[in-house]
């Protein structure tokens, strides 16, 4: 064992959280948590309702919670899939003006169409997946957008070359398939730095 190596389990992460900052070391499941003075210290992955925030009462809200919070919401029909793609749709026409985070995004009445069949297929007889009813997995109904280094199935991959845009994907990349296949429904692509 290396006596330099502080122990805090069986593995450790060491990091800086702001250049000119201490460094610190803590167990690899804390690794991403944040480490801001103050700031929460319990790992990404607990739902907001564990950090003590109201679920949403507004549409407007939904944008706000945390993926295991919403993917809770979902689960438990607390929000549709259609009302979660509505308030992001809503957000990325917003916000993309200024921003250009999205520079592929597919017609809302799509991206809503896909929102509506997981609904359906979380409630029962309206739908089926896989030959079973209910849920994907815990992305259900998430709208996700791909960063456009990636393949997505009917989208323009351009690497952020304009030289590309004519290149639409015939199939998707490795992960684009595992977050479908956990749920999400795939609504655009990102720029690249």
């Amino acid at each position: 064992m290396d006596p330099a190596r502080p122990r805090h389990g069986p593995t450790t992460v060491s990091h800086a959280t702001h250049p000119g900052h201490a460094t610190t070391t803590r167990p690899a499941a804390l690794a991403f948590a944040h480490t801001r003075p103050g700031a929460n210290t319990r790992p990404h992955g607990l739902g907001s309702e564990a950090r003590g925030k109201p679920a949403p009462e507004r549409i407007d809200d939904i944008t706000a919670l945390d993926a295991i919070s919403l993917s809770r919401a979902i689960h438990a029909r607390q929000v549709s899939c259609r009302e979660v793609m509505r308030a992001y749709l809503a957000r990325i026409h917003r916000l993309n003006p200024q921003a250009n985070a999205i520079v592929s995004l597919v017609p809302d009445e799509v991206a809503l169409a896909e929102a509506e069949r997981c609904d359906a297929e979380l409630g029962g007889p309206g739908g089926r997946h896989r030959g079973r009813w209910g849920s994907r997995g815990w992305m259900h109904g998430f709208p996700q957008a791909i960063k456009d280094t990636a393949h997505a199935k009917g989208l323009p991959t351009t690497f952020g070359s304009p030289l590309l845009a004519a290149d639409v994907a015939a199939t998707d990349s490795l992960y684009v398939q595992r977050m479908k296949a956990s749920g999400a429904i795939v609504i655009g692509k990102t720029n690249m730095p």
